[in-house]
């Protein structure tokens, strides 16, 4: 996912006149940004979604807006941040209509733009109906996405620390925009201004969004920059071998018989003959393995407070074990509750109580 995703951002930016060393250093920089939430959780899907809203966004195949269709029924069906695409597409109309009416001798072509995006959001919008649960889906979003509690108790929807070394990327991106959007010979499009502008927002306020910032806004600000540097600054000094290579490279001559491999290493266990390349089994040192594996032989009943990063990996060794907060599945109710347990507040032991907690794994 991670490679498919980053490699056509790379191509994106090479089909649409970039320098080929510049489309290399942006894509990577994009790579370095989405990295902050690589973790083998659904959200992978939803970097994935951003990336094809984009690429649909910006093309203009027949019929284009059909294909919003398949991507938002299945995004719907993998990950909420379906709804981050929606209003990427809303940042586009509304971007193309403003440009309407500011510029009079292209009024007619930015109208035409407007609609066929207009036309995008309604298909995609009602792809997203296309779940199980019908529009108690989108309630259980917008709840998630405007929850106060939810905000302020995990980590990853606070907003960015830069104390922390691993947000740097970020903060080089954003540092590196305004030194692009101050040398640029021209304003970027307001469709891509006001998406720009949108994904910063998101991503200023929630640490998890750098991610998507990473795949929607970032292409643009390097799109825009390519486009819009003066020509004099243009020539680019580093890289000239990988310059003169590029035009031969074919796409996927390499990622085919990798793909196959390391396929057939993850069929293989992780495990070439002897050697063992990825380990197959959880890691003592990184999870409760030894304490699942005697609670779930006692078979003990009642619910089990847990460490929050440890949630999955109990759901998926202890199936029978009924967590106290799903860390797929939570609510200000349960969040609240986890909180008070977890810092040991007034009144926590009468909260493991009033939920029937038996069983308690923590660091």
């Amino acid at each position: 996912i991670v490679g498919l995703t980053h490699g056509m951002i790379a191509i994106f930016l090479r089909r649409r006149g970039a320098d080929p060393r510049w489309a290399f250093l942006a894509a990577l920089l994009s790579l370095s940004l989405a990295s902050t939430h690589w973790l083998t959780r659904p959200h992978m899907f939803s970097i994935v979604g951003t990336a094809l809203t984009l690429f649909l966004l910006e093309s203009n195949p027949k019929y284009r807006q059909l294909l919003f269709v398949p991507l938002y029924a299945v995004w719907a069906n993998l990950h909420g941040g379906w709804l981050y695409g929606l209003m990427m597409i809303g940042a586009f109309i509304a971007g193309e209509v403003m440009e309407a009416l500011i510029s009079a001798d292209t009024r007619s072509e930015w109208l035409g733009r407007a609609r066929r995006d207009g036309v995008a959001f309604v298909l995609a919008s009602a792809a997203t109906l296309l779940n199980p649960f019908g529009l108690a889906l989108h309630k259980e979003v917008f709840s998630a996405v405007t929850s106060s509690t939810l905000a302020n108790n995990m980590a990853e929807f606070l907003a960015p620390n830069f104390q922390d070394a691993g947000q740097w990327p970020f903060l080089l991106a954003l540092l590196v925009t305004v030194v692009l959007f101050a040398y640029t010979t021209r304003r970027p499009p307001l469709p891509w201004l006001l998406l720009i502008v949108m994904s910063l927002f998101f991503a200023l306020r929630s640490f998890r969004n750098i991610a998507l910032f990473g795949v929607s806004a970032w292409p643009l600000i390097a799109l825009h920059a390519a486009r819009a540097w003066p020509k004099s600054k243009r020539p680019f000094p580093l890289f000239t071998e990988f310059a003169r290579l590029d035009p031969n490279a074919r796409v996927g001559m390499l990622a085919v018989p990798t793909a196959i491999l390391m396929l057939a290493l993850g069929l293989n266990r992780g495990q070439i003959g002897a050697i063992t390349v990825i380990p197959d089994h959880f890691s003592p040192k990184a999870f409760p393995t030894v304490a699942v594996d005697r609670a779930e032989r006692q078979g003990l009943t009642g619910r089990v407070f847990d460490e929050w990063s440890w949630g999955g990996y109990i759901m998926y060794a202890w199936p029978s074990a009924r967590l106290h907060v799903d860390p797929l599945k939570f609510n200000e109710v349960t969040m609240r509750s986890y909180s008070l347990i977890e810092d040991m507040r007034p009144g926590w032991q009468h909260e493991l109580d009033r939920w029937n907690v038996e069983t308690v794994i923590v660091n």
